[in-house]
Order: C-alpha cells, then structure tokens, then sequence
C-alpha cells in the first residue's frame, strides 16, 4: 500500500471489511438454512421449520401436538384446545397440500366463532382409536374453502375410530369454494362419524357445479349419521351429491326433524327437502336411540356402560353378556331383545310393567324384582336362577326348566304358577300369593318350599306330588304364618304325617321362629254349640287354619270339633 495516502487507504480496507462480512453472512445462511413456513398454523402457532419440534398452541389444556415434515403430519394427542374470537381456529391449513391431521386417542378441538378447523387445500384426517369431538359454537365444526384448485378432504382411519363434529349454530362440514368451477369433495371411509347441525344445513357442498359430493364409507360397516336436533333455518339436509365408493354400501341414517326417508328422498312435512343420489342399508342391528331403546335412562346407562357411539352392529351386542340396570327408574327394557348373548340380568327396583325375555336364550340369571310386573315370558331352558318377587304377576310357566335351581316369586297376585317337570330346583319361595293349588311332581331336587300365606285349602295335591325324600337329606316345607293375615293355608294333621312319611318337615312360624307344626284335626261337619268352659290356653283356629284368640266371633275349630263362639 506503498504511495496510498490515508483516506484511498481507509476506503480498501472498509470495501475488504464489508466483502468478509457478507461472505460470513452467507456462510450462516448456506449452514442454516431458510427458515420455512410448512402453511398451516395449530391454535395460531405458525409452524415452521425451526420451531415444528416444539409446537405451543394457545389454548392448549391438555395433550400435546407434533409434526413430522417427513410424513407430512400432525398429530393431535389427546389434545384439547379451546379457543374464543374471530380466527382464533384450533388448526388452519392455508396452503399444506397433502397434509394428514392425525387424531390419537381422546380429542377436543372447540372454538367460538370460528371454525375450528378451516382446511384450504387437499387434506386428510385420521382418526385413530378413540373418540374426537370437533365443536364449533356460532360457526361451522369444519370449513372447506379453496382459492386456485379443488378441496378434497379425506376422512379415515381406524374401524374403532369415532369422529364427532358438532356445530351449535351452523353446519357440521361447510364448503364454501372461492372459484367459478371449484370441486369440493368430502371422502369418508372407516371411521365411525357423526355430524350434527343446528340451526343450519348438515353438510353443505355450495355447488358451483354438478360434481361437487359427499362420498360416505367405503368400508360395509362404516357409518355416518345426519342429525339436525333443533330447528333449522332452511330445509337444505345435503346440498350437494351423496355417494358411496363401492357395492358393500355403508349406514347412511338422516334425521332431519323427524323427517321419513322414502327410497331416495327424504321429505320434511310432506315436501322434498332431498333427492340425490343415496344408498340407503340396513346392515346395522340397532341404534342408540328412542326408536330402538325408548327408555332414556336404558340408553344412558348403555351409552355410560358399553357404547361410544350410536350405531349398533351384531358384533358390539354380542359383547354385552351381563346388565345391571337396577333402581335406575326404567320403565321398559324394549330393546332388551336385541342382547342374544346376555346371560345375566338384574333390573330390580324399577317400575317396569312387563319383560319379554324371549329372544335372550342364553340368560341364565334374572332378578327383576320389586317392580310394577304383570307379565313376565320368554325366559329360555338355560336359566337357573329367577327372582321375580314384589310384582304383580298373577301367573307364572317355568314348567320343565330342568336348569332351574332357585326360584323367588313371592310377594306377587298368583293364582297360577307351574313348576312341573324342574329336575334342577333346590329352592322354591312363592310365600305370600293366591295360590289354591301347588303341583311339584318332578322337581326331584326340592329342598326347600316355603308357600305360606297363601290360599291352598286342600294340602293333599301339593304333598302327594312332593318328591319321596327317604334315605335322603329331610326337605323342609315352610307351610303355615298364623301371624299373617293373608294366610288361609290349611295344613291338618294328616298333611303333615303324609309328608313325614316322604321325609319332609312341616314348620309354622310362631314367636319370631320357624317351628314344627303338628297341622290341625281332620276337620268335622257338625258345629258344637259353645262350650263356656275353654281355657284361654286352649288353641283356636280359623276356619282358614289361622290360630285366633278366645275373643274370636265366629267357627272355630278346637279339640277336633267345630265350635261357634259368640
């Protein structure tokens, strides 16, 4: 730099400074790279190539989201998200193409004006295992929009999947495309969905042209209800094409405010609100709702209990083999039928009227006691065990149950029961009814028969058809209540020695305990005129066999003789 004078020198060496200081700078850029906006922002999280490991949505509860730029997915993770305000979305795909939201496990995605999800180009969703709710309130649950070429959103996932997407003042899935000749189609394939509008359409596809659609499941049991539960501001249900993707038709179920479905067209107070192409199937067993189980607290505790969702195949009813369903202010188990596989049923402390059990043929177990009963039928040959007391029933078949162990029906208004031909019953409580007569012949196994307080005059039928219990354990005959004011059982002397001679013990309820009962006289025609001279000691009864006291007005039978007491 010899022969340079100061400033020529000065400006070299800043021209040489700036030329390192932009190499530099290129160099850190060429080493970092540019920072990459990947188009869709999560809860107003702009996702990017320096932050897409550490997403932070507002709102966020609970849960947690990633992406993968690799797959090109987000994941939401038992994520829930609230969000309120104009914009203010739980996810905002501007302009990801081929982006796949991914839902795991239990998700919520909620936003106050605003949809919550707002999809601006091709995407997918997959819904995993478990149930995600997707809520807008005063605006759609999804909007589809698009600026320059086609939406086509892509809904699938696991079979066990359930997708749910509410909207409280608007349309479940709105399309809205921007474009003269825009295509929007929505595809569903597995999963379980529901879309639920309200006061607006279900599914509205604006069409610009005729190929806009819904295209529903693909696979035989997917499913997706349309339900409007509240008033709708027009009678718009689909405003577009429905279709499916192949001959193993899926459910299609339309609710418009009790509208009918009639081939093609759904009507709404006797006008067409519907006729596009739609494939209607039966290939459901029965649905969660008040067609199929009127109860409401029936449905509660089915949906509480085993289901998550609405639509009912042969597989989920086959999984239900026990309910107990018990003080829960049931007035009909109608839908009860539809359980093949139930093997226990406890529906005790209700107010149930009547119970057809006729096409559960594997139930074993039954306790629908302490109801307002008056028909019971249909309990199959492989029960073995009944409790049907503290109803109204006034008359009972379980004849030649030969599985039939233990059978309850006190405390009822029978005047028939038949228990004929029962080789398996142990123990028969049928104790305070308005039975006359009791046939046992062939319950080979009876222990136990407690039938007081009832109306059975003549014992000999009922002892002779008692099974012969010599060399075996002593059966126990629970035959008299003297206490009891509903007892006209009369069990004489004789009855008790026929049954003794069988091996079977007599007892009557007397001072707070069961005791043997030794049976009054053979009763006589004649009546004795009064005799001054009884000892109040001196036992009295009716002529039912109830034990009276010496202040009785009336017949009395005392001493094998028929006495008057005035």
């Amino acid at each position: 730099m010899k022969g340079m004078n100061t400033q020529t020198m000065y400006k070299a060496n800043k021209s040489i400074l700036l030329t390192l200081c932009l190499i530099f700078m290129g160099t850190l850029n060429v080493l970092a790279g540019d920072v990459v906006s990947y188009g869709f922002d999560v809860a107003g999280f702009e996702v990017k190539s320096n932050n897409y490991t550490d997403i932070k949505p507002n709102g966020l509860k609970s849960g947690k989201v990633t992406y993968n730029p690799t797959t090109n997915t987000v994941t939401f993770n038992n994520v829930e998200i609230s969000r309120d305000g104009k914009d203010h979305r739980a996810i905002h795909n501007k302009s990801c193409k081929d982006l796949t939201i991914e839902f795991v496990g239990s998700n919520t995605l909620y936003a106050e004006d605003a949809a919550p999800v707002r999809l601006e180009t091709h995407t997918s969703l997959y819904v995993g295992k478990g149930l995600t709710r997707i809520i807008g309130d005063y605006e759609d649950g999804i909007y589809i929009t698009n600026e320059k070429e086609p939406s086509i959103i892509d809904i699938f996932g696991d079979p066990d999947g359930n997708l749910e997407v509410y909207a409280y003042h608007s349309c479940a899935i709105k399309s809205n495309p921007r474009w003269d000749g825009a295509v929007s189609q929505v595809f569903f394939y597995d999963p379980y969905v529901i879309l639920e509008g309200k006061k607006g359409d279900f599914v509205n596809i604006d069409a610009y042209i005729n190929w806009n659609s819904v295209v529903l499941p693909r696979q035989p049991e997917g499913y997706v209800h349309l339900a409007a539960t509240e008033d709708a501001s027009n009678p718009n249900v689909i405003n577009s094409r429905i279709y499916f993707g192949n001959t193993d038709v899926p459910t299609v179920i339309i609710s418009p405010w009790g509208a009918t479905v009639s081939g093609t067209t759904v009507k709404y107070n006797g006008t067409t609100v519907y006729n596009y192409d739609i494939v209607m199937t039966n290939n459901y067993a029965a649905l969660l709702t008040e067609d199929y189980f009127p109860d409401a607290n029936f449905r509660d505790y089915l949906d509480d209990n085993y289901f998550s969702k609405s639509v009912l195949y042969v597989s989920d009813l086959d999984k239900v083999t026990s309910i107990n369903v018990d003080s829960k202010s049931i007035s009909t188990l109608a839908g009860i039928e539809y359980f093949s596989k139930l093997t226990q049923l406890s529906c005790k402390s209700n107010s149930l009227q009547s119970l057809d059990l006729s096409k559960n043929t594997a139930l074993t177990t039954l306790d629908c006691s302490s109801n307002n009963l008056t028909s019971l039928t249909g309990i199959g040959s492989k029960v073995t065990s009944i409790n049907c007391s503290n109803n109204k029933l006034t008359t009972l078949n379980c004849s030649n149950k030969t599985s039939l162990q233990t059978l309850s029906c006190n405390g009822n208004l029978l005047t028939s029961l038949y228990c004929n031909g029962c080789t398996s019953l142990t123990s028969l409580k049928c104790f305070t009814n308005r039975l006359k007569t009791l046939n046992l012949s062939g319950c080979t196994n009876l222990t136990s028969l407690q039938c007081y307080s009832n109306r059975i005059s003549n014992m000999d039928d009922l002892i002779e058809s008692l099974y012969d219990r010599k060399g075996l354990s002593a059966g126990i005959l629970y035959a008299f209540l003297p206490t009891s004011s509903a007892e006209q059982n009369v069990v004489t002397k004789k009855n008790v020695n026929d049954a003794k001679l069988k091996n079977w013990k007599t007892y009557q309820y007397v001072s707070g305990s069961w005791s043997l009962y030794e049976g009054v006289s053979t009763i006589s025609t004649d009546i004795t005129p009064i005799d001054n001279t009884i000892d109040e000691a001196t036992p009295l009864y009716n002529l039912s066999g109830q034990r009276v006291g010496s202040n009785y007005k009336g017949v009395v039978i005392t001493k094998d003789k028929k006495v008057r007491m005035k």
